[in-house]
């Protein structure tokens, strides 16, 4: 019984020595957390310096390519056909221009034209019943040879005739005409209206005249 009572004292001892140290454990347990907390931060940290450093270099790249697209775009314009840059002005407004500059102007409707250089003589907006041929004209400079011209003569809004030519030979400056007689069409009275292309492009808006 001896034995048995000292057996229980020295297990008793002993279990009283291993017994948990709390404050040691909450405090292994504390640095653990703040070690883990730690390292989330710094990897939160590393994915916000990983995103901004894409955002950047997308957004360098966007940039790029808006240069690019810059560069493109005003390839594309210096390749423009012709008569696309067609310039018209309406009659009198003549600019100082550059070299090879294509320019047309209108001059007017009138029943005569200078037989020496097809410029206008006496323009006027209106016409007697008994007109036998009124010329449409303008005055171009710059043209090259193959541009094709044309005219569309309109009564009351309705096409009536419609006449062009391909420019044989270029000039610095010319006058053109067209012109639309009875043979053409009836000239009966009311609002009439020229309208002038050069490749297909409208030269400004029509010229309005009446026939009495």
């Amino acid at each position: 019984m001896r034995v048995f009572f000292w057996a229980l004292l020295v297990l008793a001892g002993c279990q009283t020595f291993i017994a948990p140290d709390v404050s040691a454990t909450l405090q292994a347990e504390n640095e653990q957390i703040l070690q883990e907390a730690t390292a989330i931060a710094q990897a939160a940290r590393n994915d916000y310096e990983a995103i901004a450093a894409t955002a950047d270099a997308a957004m360098t790249e966007v940039a790029g390519l808006q240069q690019s697209n810059l560069v493109l775009l005003s390839t594309v314009r210096a390749g423009d056909p012709p008569q696309q840059k067609v310039q018209v002005s309406m009659e009198g407004q003549i600019p100082q221009l550059t070299p090879g500059q294509r320019w047309f102007t209108r001059t007017g409707v009138s029943q005569f034209i200078n037989e020496a250089d097809g410029c206008v003589v006496s323009p006027q907006i209106s016409f007697p019943a008994d007109t036998p041929l009124i010329y449409a004209t303008m005055r171009v400079f710059n043209i090259e040879p193959g541009v094709q011209l044309s005219a569309l003569w309109e009564r009351e809004g309705t096409e009536v005739f419609r006449d062009s030519f391909v420019l044989s030979n270029g000039a610095a400056e010319i006058c053109i005409w067209f012109s639309i007689s009875q043979n053409d069409a009836p000239l009966t009275p009311g609002n009439w209206t020229v309208r002038l292309f050069a490749n297909g492009a409208q030269l400004e808006s029509p010229m309005a005249f009446t026939i009495q």
